[in-house]
């Protein structure tokens, strides 16, 4: 639960996403939260998450709300799709659940698979999480991958 903060605005948050004017730059026509609202948003979604966590067991669901509202937020000028992804893994990671590995080579570039998550985040938009939730769990794995197994020397 999030016992932390000050009043909104009181941090100064907005000026450090997005400089001295204010102004975000909109990705793949993604509308973003106002500067002004950036911090109250973000406090919206701890509560939220709070809220998740207590009242919803699927652990998978909370991180996919999660990642979609923070990269809805939209704080930063670039790397909101990293930042959000990374948030649900930190919150995958502290309740034992495996994590989602991305593949960064093709969704941070030209790819079906960033054409579809593109597509999962803009239903997402709409309240439409079914497809989000199933590209999370197609790249969920094991946190803890086993080792290489070791040759001996005759192998």
């Amino acid at each position: 639960m999030w016992t932390g903060g000050a009043g909104a605005g009181s941090t100064g948050l907005g000026k450090a996403c997005f400089g001295d004017n204010g102004k975000a730059t909109p990705v793949e026509e993604k509308t973003v939260v106002g500067v002004d609202q950036v911090e109250i948003q973000l406090l919206d979604m701890l509560e939220d998450l709070t809220y998740r966590e207590e009242h919803w067991p699927d652990v998978l669901e909370q991180a996919v709300h999660l990642h979609h509202r923070a990269v809805y937020i939209h704080p930063f000028m670039g790397g909101n799709g990293r930042w959000s992804r990374v948030l649900a893994n930190i919150w995958l990671r502290l309740h034992n659940h495996p994590i989602t590995m991305w593949p960064e080579q093709t969704i941070g570039g030209v790819s079906p698979v960033r054409s579809e998550y593109l597509a999962a985040i803009k239903l997402a938009d709409h309240g439409e999480m079914g497809p989000l939730i199933e590209l999370h769990a197609r790249f969920s794995v094991s946190a803890a991958p086993e080792p290489p197994k070791s040759r001996d020397a005759h192998g």
